[in-house]
């Protein structure tokens, strides 16, 4: 008389490793997307900072505030794109 088995099967084992090798493949992108939505973010925020500080500069320049002319390099000194 056969006896019953209660290990598990293969069936079960390859039924589990395709499902947890789902759920890590969904987790990686969740992540990855995360993470790029991070970078992002982060990247918009400075953004916003230096476009702050410039429109206050601008705003000083208007009012006649000449302590900001000799700011950056002139377009026209620089060489072959450096």
């Amino acid at each position: 008389m056969l006896s019953q088995n209660n290990g598990i099967t293969l069936i079960t084992l390859a039924i589990t490793i395709i499902v947890l090798s789902i759920l890590a493949t969904v987790s990686i992108n969740v992540g990855y997307d995360t993470y790029k939505d991070m970078v992002m973010t982060g990247y918009v925020s400075r953004m916003n900072m230096i476009q702050s500080r410039v429109n206050v500069i601008s705003q000083k320049i208007e009012q006649g505030d000449t302590s900001y002319e000799n700011i950056g390099t002139p377009i026209s000194s620089l060489r072959n794109g450096t």
